[in-house]
């Protein structure tokens, strides 16, 4: 008997020191009795280090990420056995890698059925739960996404007849009116509020950037110089020689950049530097940030502030989370949205008191970098031929249509796309066949710009169509070649963004 003792405990002795999972033994105080060989890899602790400490402080932290109370749980796994049989918490490593597990708590009773001691077997379910909060967030983004795209849609409608009328009032009055400098300010606050529906929009379900060709250097050495005018904060500038160029939405990079650049800011109220450095990166398979092998490139952002509490790490990018009194909560969701619309990842890494880095990794393009478009025309104000404005809103059809009349475009205009075809097909039957078509893409219980786009190639393959809409992230929008338009204008616009579009599209006749 004694022998199979014996040689039952060799085998329990050899089973636990070769498992791959944590084994691990306390009493009902948290005090490590029993530390495997795994846990001791697992953990960076030597058995030495770890018998009899308590897990509170060593293992595990006395509040979790999400400010879950560890102590109390420790305390009360013993005495509530059925309740934590099976539990899942962060733990902590001894190099301070906050790491999940999945416990299996089984107490240890003595002979009057009382526990003296709980034998803990966990395995890392760290890569499962970031995998989850990835999802979670997404989710999450979804259904802001579903708010966002239909109250940007209706804003950016009002702010085209805010814009528009401005413009009208700005034609009927000679240039060196005093009112004209109102109005121009007018203006420049109405466009300003574009930026809060993009920061919308960059969350609207099926959102897709609208994409070019960029020199990457100059728009970051630009965007951190612009972004940090004024301030007290000194930037330094690090981008490697050759940095590859970027096929991305300009505006949301931008828009990403600055965001980073206001957090680094607000981390050093006192003033400080923060810097930003870029650099090309070739990523293989199974790389860390579970990207798609490819060439990319790293941006960094990073200061000197006062850092993240642990705490807070694992919420930042969620929308409208903000420990800001005056904060919207929209900044880092903008930058995680955009950032994985562009198939691209961001991480952060933060010591409380020391500082923070955000890096983001984006899809690069290697080679030759995109020429110098130079400075921008502006454009000629008048025009001719014949254009039919199809749009749901009273207000703007009236202010396009006396838009383009100024210019002097003859205009007829309707609500619907179904009544836009008929009307194209009228035009062409009668010999005054339109010029330039300008299609709404929503029409809500209608016929929108798509579908009615569709319909007038097939009556005439070679019409000139124009896209508009309040939604300026939707597929259409951003490749418009695809659905059969040939010019995109997005709301609101500028009476020159207009003249340029019908420049471009509609040569002037004599």
């Amino acid at each position: 008997m004694e022998e199979a003792l014996r040689e039952s405990e060799g085998k329990y002795r050899e089973l636990v020191k070769n498992a791959n999972s944590i084994i691990l033994r306390m009493d009902t105080t948290g005090k490590i009795t029993f530390f495997n060989d795994y846990a001791s890899r697992f953990f960076g602790f030597s058995h030495d280090e770890i018998i009899g400490r308590n897990v509170i402080g060593t293992i595990v932290p006395p509040t979790d990420s999400a400010g879950k109370d560890l102590t109390k749980m420790i305390r009360d796994i013993g005495v509530y056995r059925e309740f934590y049989k099976n539990n899942e918490n962060e733990n902590i490593c001894r190099n301070g890698t906050r790491v999940w597990v999945a416990w299996t708590n089984t107490p240890i009773l003595d002979d009057r059925g009382r526990c003296v001691e709980l034998l803990c077997i966990g395995n890392d379910i760290t890569e499962r739960r970031r995998m989850q909060d990835e999802l979670l967030k997404a989710q999450k983004l979804e259904s802001l996404g579903l708010l966002a795209g239909g109250i940007a849609h209706d804003f950016n409608n009002i702010l085209t007849g805010i814009v528009g009328n401005i413009s009208i009032a700005k034609l009927q009055l000679d240039p060196s009116h005093k009112v004209v400098k109102r109005l121009d300010l007018c203006e420049k606050a109405a466009m300003q509020a574009t930026e809060l529906t993009r920061q919308l929009l960059t969350f609207a379900r099926g959102g897709e950037p609208v994409k070019k060709l960029i020199n990457t250097a100059p728009l970051i050495r630009e965007t951190v110089s612009f972004a940090l005018r004024g301030s007290n904060i000194k930037s330094i500038i690090d981008i490697q020689d050759n940095l590859w160029c970027l096929e991305v939405d300009e505006s949301q990079l931008n828009q990403v950049l600055n965001n980073l650049l206001l957090n680094a800011g607000q981390a050093m109220p006192a003033g400080g530097e923060v810097i930003v450095w870029a650099t090309n990166e070739t990523l293989l398979q199974d790389n860390p940030r579970q990207l798609p092998p490819g060439d990319y490139i790293r941006i960094a952002v990073e200061d000197r502030g006062c850092g993240i509490p642990q705490e807070n790490l694992s919420r930042i990018f969620d929308p409208y989370f903000t420990t800001k009194p005056k904060g919207s909560g929209l900044g880092l969701a903008s930058v995680y949205s955009i950032v994985k619309r562009h198939g691209g990842a961001v991480e952060v890494l933060s010591v409380p008191g020391a500082g923070t880095c955000f890096t983001i990794h984006i899809p690069a393009l290697p080679g030759g970098l995109p020429e110098d478009a130079g400075p921008k025309e502006s454009a000629e104000l008048s025009g001719s031929g014949r254009v039919l404005v199809m749009d749901d809103e009273d207000l703007i059809r009236d202010v396009v249509t006396c838009i383009l009349d100024s210019m002097g475009y003859a205009v007829d205009s309707c609500a619907d796309g179904r009544e836009a075809v008929e009307r194209f097909r009228a035009a062409r039957e009668n010999n005054v066949p339109f010029s330039a078509v300008i299609l709404d893409l929503t029409i809500p219980g209608g016929m929108g710009g798509k579908e009615a786009a569709s319909r007038i190639l097939e009556i005439d393959p070679d019409a000139v169509l124009i896209v508009s809409s309040g939604y300026s992230s939707d597929p259409v929008m951003a490749n418009f070649r695809q659905y059969g338009f040939s010019g995109v204008v997005a709301k609101p616009f500028h009476t020159e963004e207009l003249a340029k579009e019908m420049k471009r599209l509609i040569p002037i006749t004599s």
